[in-house]
């Protein structure tokens, strides 16, 4: 299994990556590691289900998220109060 599953990066220059956590894998749920520009980790916490996000931007992050059917929709996080 790969270490990282997908990568966004903010309009702020934060990269958020999307890390294959073999307890929240087993769960079905993604987690996301937040760096700043030096590597410096910022953030880490867990959506649950499978969600891929596309866009951060103005305190929001936009996900696809997946069910177990492979049917997808949009998901809206409001991500001011990871910082």
């Amino acid at each position: 299994m790969p270490a990282f599953e997908h990568m966004v990066v903010d309009t702020e220059n934060r990269i958020w990556i999307a890390v294959n956590d073999p307890d929240a894998f087993d769960e079905g749920n993604t987690t996301y590691r937040v760096f700043d520009e030096s590597g410096q980790q910022l953030s880490e916490f867990t959506l649950e289900g499978i969600v891929f996000l596309q866009v951060v931007k103005d305190g929001k992050a936009y996900g696809i998220r997946t069910n177990s059917s492979g049917a997808q929709k949009v998901d809206i996080y409001n991500v001011t109060n990871l910082f």
